[in-house]
């Protein structure tokens, strides 16, 4: 184990994880000190109504640019890939526009109570699709300190507004409004960078091109975007079932679990896994397999994330409670349900980019119907045989986590390579 922790702090990998993840580090550490203040300034309740919009914008998200965002780091030629920076551009464009028609009928209707904050769903969705659009770019392009800094800006920009908003609007759309508007200062700020990349290669663009690109990637729109909505409204189950079943004061205390807990663990990995995507895929690419960056990244997450984990689920309530206040204790004890979910996916997720290096988007697909088949049962146990909030979160804790289990060994087979285990 040591001979592969040495060969990893001496790699380029982890030279290049350091910008990402110092980023990234200070954009939750950003959220973490914010966190207080918004907690101060807004209820349960409003909590509640904002995690309900969040879930919905990020089940949209996963398909806005119909997956085409993945499949920029793969070619070996830079034209392709802005190509294909172009064509996901496109599919959030119209993705949406069908938002925004749906959005409006769904206000004009009046299918849901205090529903005015769909008005704002249709527009971050397609910053978030030029934003991760130009993500894929910049991995590509290994410019990790720029995409570094501009997630810092990203989270500064969410937490001031959603403060300064709280004192000039009505409170309900004060976290939504700070939300979308961060985002799109962020989307700004990064899509002016590529552009001046891709610019140069779209002048050439045209039907033909983009045509023969959507047919060499066809399975990342027709499976990945599946396997994503599924993975998405399996992650984001517990807002729609906790407010369905027991309100959104309930949903509240989890979103704030969430929030505190599972952002700062996304983050982190999302930034490994950039990282990871990169390099793998060009090992990929070259030789046929990626086993020995796989298994320096599988052991060296895994040791950062045990202590942190094992102390986290001891004292989460009492932290919660100190930080956030008396009233926030019951999301403590909901981030000490989600501590094994936060675990696996602090290892696996950057991990299972294999899915997207190999291009096995059928076997991912298959993953995610099995996650949305246990994660309902969960749900559906936990009230209507027990009635309790917290089973039924401890039931979906132990589904999520026999999904990543499987999901990493199917990665591993996956990085042995085209002729081992790639078949």
């Amino acid at each position: 184990m040591r001979k592969f922790y040495n060969l990893f702090i001496k790699s380029e990998f982890l030279k290049n994880s350091y910008f990402l993840i110092g980023g990234s580090s200070s954009a939750v550490l950003i959220q973490a000190l914010g966190s207080p203040f918004l907690t101060r300034l807004y209820s349960p309740t409003e909590f509640g109504i904002f995690a309900l919009f969040f879930s919905v914008v990020t089940f949209l998200s996963v398909i806005v640019t119909a997956k085409y965002e993945l499949t920029i780091i793969l070619p070996k030629d830079d034209a392709d890939s802005a190509f294909l920076v172009l064509l996901s551009i496109i599919a959030a464009t119209v993705l949406s526009l069908i938002t925004l028609c749906i959005s409006a009928v769904i206000i004009f209707m009046n299918f849901f109570e205090s529903d005015l904050w769909l008005y704002f769903v249709p527009f971050v969705c397609l910053f978030v699709g030029f934003f991760q659009s130009s993500c894929y770019w910049l991995i590509r392009q290994k410019r990790f300190r720029i995409l570094a800094s501009i997630r810092i800006l990203q989270s500064v920009a969410i937490i001031a507004l959603s403060i300064l908003f709280a004192f000039v609007l009505p409170r309900n759309f004060g976290l939504i409004l700070g939300y979308a508007i961060g985002q799109l200062v962020a989307s700004i700020s990064i899509f002016m960078m590529v552009v001046k990349d891709v610019k140069v290669y779209w002048r050439e663009a045209n039907i033909a091109v983009l045509l023969k690109l959507i047919k060499r990637y066809k399975n990342f729109p027709l499976y990945s975007n599946l396997s994503g909505l599924i993975e998405s409204f399996a992650a984001q189950m517990p807002i729609f079932f906790l407010t369905a079943f027991f309100g959104k004061g309930v949903a509240g205390f989890y979103s704030l679990a969430q929030r505190v807990t599972r952002v700062p663990v996304s983050v982190i990995s999302t930034a490994v896994g950039d990282v990871f995507r990169q390099k793998a895929s060009s090992e990929y690419a070259i030789r046929g397999e990626c086993r020995a960056i796989f298994i320096k990244v599988f052991l060296s997450l895994t040791a950062l994330a045990i202590v942190p984990c094992i102390t986290f689920f001891f004292i989460a309530p009492y932290l919660f409670n100190l930080v956030f206040g008396a009233g926030w204790k019951v999301a403590g004890e909901y981030a000490r349900i989600l501590t094994g979910i936060l675990f696996l996916q602090f290892i696996v997720s950057p991990l299972s980019n294999m899915f997207i290096i190999a291009e096995k988007q059928k076997v991912d697909f298959a993953m995610q119907i099995y996650l949305i088949i246990v994660s309902v049962f969960s749900f559906w146990c936990g009230y209507y045989f027990f009635h309790s909030a917290k089973l039924a979160l401890i039931f979906f804790t132990f589904a999520y986590s026999t999904k990543y289990l499987f999901e990493l060994f199917v990665s591993y087979r996956f990085s042995l390579g085209i002729r081992k285990g790639a078949n």
